[in-house]
Parts: C-alpha cells; structure tokens; sequence
C-alpha cells in the first residue's frame, strides 16, 4: 500500500501524479478532506477539478473509494458526477466507486457556520473554503452528524431535520443570513436521495481484502501536512 500526500499547504499537483499513476493501481482511496479539495487532472485534453471522486475514477478497472474520514456533501458529489456525464456514465461511475458508510455528511447549514466563523470578529478567520467542512468535523468530534449510512435509516428525515432546525435557530439569533430552512432540507434530500443509488459499504473491509489477495492500493490525501490540525502551521 502505497500513500500520497502533500507536504505544504496544498496545490502541489497531487491530483496531475495521482492521474499519472493511477492505472499501476488496483484501489485509489481518498481519506480524508471533502469538497475543499481540487484535484485537476486533464483527460483527453480537457482539465477536469475532482473535489470528492477519488481520481482514478477514469479508469475502468480501478475501484475508487471515499473512505470513512472523509465528509460528504451529498449535493456536490451529486454534481461532480453529473459533470463528468459527458465522459462517464454515471452507471459506470457507480460501478467504479465505493463509499464507506462511515463516512460524515456535510449539511447545508455548516456551510454558514463557516461564513459566520470567517466574518465574525469574535472568531479568528483561518481562510476556509466555505465548503462547511470544520464545522462537519467539529459535530462529527461532538458526535452530533450525520453518517453516510444513515440515509437509509427510517428516522432519517426527522433526524436532520432535528439538527438543521436547531443550526438554523442558532445561526438567526447571531445575525447570520441564511436561505429559508424548507429549501436547505428540501435541496439536501433531494441530493440524499441519489446517493441511495451509489454503493454505501464498509469500505476498511474492502480495503483489507485487498490487501491479503495483494492487490495494489494507493492511499490519496486532500490538502496537505501543513494544513494538519495537530502538525501543521495554523
């Protein structure tokens, strides 16, 4: 098994040698991160940004897979995959990949969690992506999220509706503009209701099973070992 991973603070084309590499390959496996990342690859002469598709996605006979610590916002895996229609079907992508059911959601309010966060002078503005992603391993550490595998729990609904409806109480009360409740929850299942279609598995297994019949795994990280919580620089 083999790792890639930046060691600055991102940008150093990851994603350009990941492509390069890809098809020696028998799994690429995106670990960490969500829709921060931005992984271009050209393919067939067209630059192509994967910000939560492993990027061996572009070729046939390797299974990509979205690892448990990773975090998912289901509306733009829902896009990043109907923007490769044109090069992929998307039978073939879901055919291609694997997301552990572990993995955390990213709800549409950690999305103005983080705007607030960056604009409010009582916090210290750190230049995140405003993809939601702090704030989703923040409730993810507070165990108060929501799992990739959840979606298909019967209380599903209720449940995060239960969570937005207090994010959302909490984020007027500190003057935050967001969009109407109704929308976010109505636009987030919605986008829930593709990722029913994807294969959702314990993907540690599959990764093990692998292994002991020696198939080879490369391990892709987002951002880099600088921007790490605990060894990076902020």
């Amino acid at each position: 098994m083999d790792i890639l991973t930046g060691l600055q603070w991102g940008d150093e084309g990851k994603g350009k040698i990941i492509d390069l590499i890809s098809r020696d390959y028998d799994i690429i496996a995106r670990f960490n991160g969500g829709a921060n990342a931005g992984h271009n690859i050209f393919h067939n002469g067209k630059r192509i940004t994967l910000k939560l598709l492993p990027s061996g996605i572009f070729y046939p006979h390797v299974k990509n897979i979205i690892g448990t610590g990773m975090v998912i916002d289901p509306m733009a895996l829902h896009a990043e995959v109907e923007l490769l229609q044109p090069i992929i079907p998307e039978a073939e992508i879901i055919n291609r990949l694997l997301i552990s059911k572990k993995a955390h959601l990213v709800l549409p309010t950690y999305k103005y969690w983080d705007i607030y966060f960056e604009e409010s002078p009582r916090y210290r503005a750190i230049g995140a992506t405003i993809n939601g992603i702090g704030p989703t391993y923040s409730n993810k550490t507070l165990r108060q999220n929501v799992l990739m595998g959840d979606i298909f729990s019967n209380d599903f609904e209720t449940y995060v509706l239960q969570i937005l409806n207090k994010q959302y109480t909490e984020l007027l009360v500190l003057g935050q503009d967001v969009p109407p409740i109704k929308e976010l929850y109505d636009n987030f299942l919605e986008a829930c209701g593709f990722l029913k279609k994807l294969q959702i598995t314990d993907t540690e297994i599959s990764i093990n099973e692998a292994l002991k019949n020696n198939k080879k795994v490369l391990a892709e990280a987002a951002q880099a070992t600088l921007l790490d919580i605990d060894h990076g620089t902020s």
